[in-house]
């Protein structure tokens, strides 16, 4: 048949690692800082009264005690009753922070624990040892054979009654006899030496009997004895009289588990077991310094990639620099010098627009002078093309627009029958007719025809636009603006 057990807290890491609760089923506990709590961490990231759980015999379920605590079931976080099972782990505070504190669930076979009568308020309860108090004396009737109290030594055995010479009440004189006739037996004096013996040895008795009769309480302990026990008040659990609370030494690293019971007779009796201080982790100087130099390499990069993703160059260069001195073989820092240099080389390049040539479509035969060769007649306008790229300092993956405006320089109306827009990327050209936003421009007028938007190419090395704008009478204007 499977043994039974009980649950358990331990709390893991820290400077209170180690101390664990144990509960009776149906229990409640209040957990915190404050001393009127079942489990007490006076830790300074943990709250007065921090966390409630409610023990039930098939698991348990864990609460915030007040509004506004952190409190996390694993990595979960617990705004009302939760469920807490075995090998759940209890955050007091954010997972993973540094102040954060970490109760586990366990469950301990009964074996383990005193086979006496628990409490009926709660528990087992882990204190740190307590400092010097005075003794506390012994319940009465005998000892439960579980408890670690040494026995105590048997009392003395009473002292000889003290010689009939000792100062004791004297006997009242006797009256002077009256003359009798005499008669045989024992003097006067005998008799009132034997009266006054009696009453020695019973007043001797009488003191021997209440100087050592023993209720239960042993003698004051010698000065190589244990010292004497104290508990913790706990919420809920009587006082046990006879027994003084003591606070928790700091300058001690011994902790203890302390369990009050009682015995047959109702007494209190109070059991102590000495938990060993879980070792403190030894860490190799070298790996300390190997990872505090990684968490700053980690720091440095990121200040890098920030610095460049703001524009600021030389300030990205820098923490790149930083890291290099650092670790000179790392890849991260050499390829964000890389993009940082390769960005400078973009931001020299500049959008630079063209001539705009106005041209007509019609020629004009039987000039005098130009026979032979084909002379086209001047346009009906006078115009220009104009261009508007933003940003005009341009980097890849940036988002870019291209606007097109016709201006109108002459004093006719210039009317836009078709506009070709052609782009060539790194010599592939792209593109074609597209509807222009406007059909007639007014004599010395500005208007927008197109606009071109999308995202900056990472691979380009070269780019050129050209727009042709067809107008009155198969006249046309024609421009192009170049990246270089």
């Amino acid at each position: 048949m499977a043994e039974s057990t009980l649950p358990a807290l331990v709390v893991l890491g820290g400077p209170m690692a180690g101390p664990r609760l144990v509960l009776q089923p149906n229990a409640d506990v209040l957990i915190g800082s404050d001393a009127m709590c079942t489990l007490r961490l006076p830790l300074p990231s943990v709250q007065p009264f921090h966390a409630r759980m409610h023990v039930r015999p098939m698991g348990a379920t864990v609460s915030p005690a007040e509004a506004g605590v952190v409190v996390f079931v694993n990595d979960q976080a617990v705004t009302g009753d939760h469920g807490f099972m075995d090998l759940d782990v209890l955050w007091l505070g954010k997972p993973g922070t540094r102040d954060a504190v970490a109760i586990q669930w366990q469950r301990v076979p009964v074996s383990r624990l005193a086979a006496l009568q628990q409490p009926s308020a709660g528990a087992t309860m882990v204190v740190p040892p307590p400092a010097a108090a005075p003794a506390v004396p012994a319940a009465k009737g005998p000892a439960p054979a579980a408890a670690t109290r040494p026995p105590a030594p048997a009392p003395p055995a009473a002292p000889r009654p003290a010689p009939a010479t000792a100062t004791a009440p004297a006997a009242p004189a006797p009256k002077p006899a009256r003359p009798k006739a005499a008669k045989s037996g024992a003097s006067p004096l005998v008799v009132g030496g034997v009266i006054a013996a009696l009453v020695v040895l019973g007043v001797g008795g009488f003191f021997a009997y209440r100087s050592f009769r023993t209720d239960g309480a042993p003698p004051p302990p010698a000065p190589d004895s244990v010292p004497p026990s104290t508990v913790a008040a706990a919420p809920g659990l009587p006082p046990v009289p006879g027994v003084t609370a003591a606070a928790p030494a700091p300058d001690q690293p011994l902790e203890e588990i302390v369990t009050i019971v009682r015995d047959s007779s109702g007494n209190p009796v109070v059991i102590r077991r000495p938990v060993a201080p879980s070792a403190a982790p030894t860490v190799d100087p070298a790996v300390a310094a190997a990872q505090q130099r990684a968490a700053q390499v980690q720091s440095l990069l990121a200040q890098g990639d920030a610095a460049q993703a703001a524009r600021q160059p030389e300030a990205a260069l820098r923490f790149y620099e930083q890291v290099l001195q650092l670790d000179p073989q790392n890849a991260a820092a050499q390829a964000g010098q890389g993009r940082v240099r390769a960005a400078a080389e973009y931001g020299r390049k500049q959008f630079v627009p063209g001539r705009t040539i106005v041209q007509s479509a019609k020629s004009v035969g039987g000039l005098k002078g130009f026979s032979g060769a084909e002379v086209k007649r001047a346009p009906d306008f006078t115009g220009r093309l104009e261009f508007a790229m933003t940003p005009a300092s341009i980097q890849p993956g940036d988002s870019y627009s291209l606007k097109v405006f016709l201006l109108n320089e002459g004093s006719k109306e210039i009317n836009v029958s078709g506009l070709l827009v052609n782009t060539t990327l790194n010599g592939a050209p792209s593109g074609g007719a597209r509807p222009s936003l406007v059909r007639e421009v007014p004599p010395q007028q500005r208007a927008m025809l197109a606009e071109l938007t999308g995202t900056w190419p990472g691979d380009a090395q070269t780019w050129m636009t050209e727009v042709t704008v067809n107008a009155n009478k198969g006249d046309s204007l024609k421009s192009r603006l170049t990246w270089k």
